[in-house]
């Protein structure tokens, strides 16, 4: 029994030793998420502020053509030429940098991915587009939550095998909630995460990053799979006065 003693303090000792370095690896891999998770808050707010510079230079584009396009029709009556002008300036007109939701940041964000979306070949539909002007978030959490929602919607609806690309969007404000929600097509083979594994990972931590953040104002989010569509949609309570 004695000749044991040694023997169980050896195995204590690395047992101790082991459950030390697990935990240490443990803390290390939670902190590096946190850090991953905070730049990715940071780098959305980056992509707003240079979209908004974008989606400003876009305004002042159209209104100084639309000068230019209303000098030269007044400088015109020759008819082929003023009805080629007229054209332009319908077109002009019809042209919409953004939607309109009532909110700024979102109009903003959502006109960015919602055209990437259609250069990608994926078919828009909207529906009930109603924000308020002020959302409980704060500004990168704003950029965050719903950049990562249409970037993984983009990702889902665009992904190799779907047969018809779409993506449908849809909020209002409700009982003093904002609701929003997204779904586009997929495939069972992205919602199962079988993908490159550099998106894998990127969709990971995107979802983290919306679970944090919704988990921060009630946690009110529900996510719906189907054959071939995902589905998201959260309720944001919205401050009283």
């Amino acid at each position: 029994g004695y000749l044991l003693w040694p023997l169980m303090g050896a195995c204590l000792t690395a047992a101790v030793l082991s459950a030390a370095a697990q935990a240490v690896r443990g803390e290390v891999a939670r902190r590096a998420e946190v850090r991953a998770l905070a730049d990715r808050e940071r780098m959305a707010l980056e992509r707003y502020e240079a979209l908004s510079r974008q989606h400003q230079e876009i305004l002042m584009l159209r209104h100084d053509m639309k000068r230019h396009l209303l000098a030269l029709r007044g400088m015109t009556d020759e008819p082929r030429t003023a009805a080629y002008l007229d054209e332009l300036l319908g077109q002009t007109e019809a042209v919409s940098g953004s939607v309109s939701t009532g909110n700024r940041m979102l109009d903003i964000l959502l006109g960015s991915r919602l055209a990437a979306a259609r250069e990608a070949g994926v078919a828009v539909e909207l529906d009930r587009l109603q924000a308020p002007e002020k959302l409980p978030l704060s500004d990168g959490e704003l950029c965050s939550l719903f950049l990562n929602i249409l970037d993984n919607a983009v990702a889902g609806a665009s992904a190799p095998g779907a047969e018809r690309p779409w993506l449908r969007l849809e909020c209002h404000v409700k009982n003093d909630f904002f609701v929003f929600n997204c779904e586009n097509s997929s495939t069972q083979a992205w919602m199962a995460g079988q993908a490159k594994k550099e998106h894998v990972e990127n969709h990971g931590l995107g979802k983290k990053v919306i679970g944090r953040i919704m988990a921060r104002y009630g946690d009110l989010i529900q996510v719906e799979k189907g054959n071939d569509f995902y589905r998201v949609t959260l309720a944001l309570p919205l401050l009283s006065d």
